[in-house]
């Protein structure tokens, strides 16, 4: 019985090496905070396979975790980004990186028509 399965059982255990290098390395070259947003969109994508080959249903809870999550990491990486935003806490810090985005957003439209109108002079 063990010779039967012992092809099975090493190229599991080298795929379960390969899994360890390749997190070792996305750690190394990106950060823990990019290693940790792949782990929780691996399970949105897992979640969503389910939905849509076995016509899974997504819970209301499911929809509030993920979304907790991404608004957690997002919120992390522009508190060690940007400490000093966030000494009134934190919903200050997001609001202020909210009105900067806007602002370089509208700041963008207005460079992008400008452009425009320079070029059809």
């Amino acid at each position: 019985l063990i010779h039967e399965w012992a092809w099975i059982v090493l190229a599991n255990c080298a795929l379960a090496f390969c899994l360890n290098l390749s997190s070792t390395l996305l750690i190394q070259k990106s950060g823990p905070m990019i290693y940790i947003f792949t782990g929780v969109l691996k399970d949105i994508v897992a979640v969503l396979s389910g939905v849509f080959i076995i016509q899974d249903v997504v819970t209301m809870l499911q929809i509030v975790a993920f979304s907790l999550q991404i608004v957690g990491i997002f919120t992390w990486g522009l508190l060690k980004d940007d400490p000093s935003k966030f000494e009134n806490g934190i919903l200050p810090g997001l609001f202020h990186h909210a009105q900067r985005l806007l602002t370089s957003s509208r700041q963008a439209d207005k460079n992008c028509a400008e452009s425009r109108l320079a070029k059809a002079a």
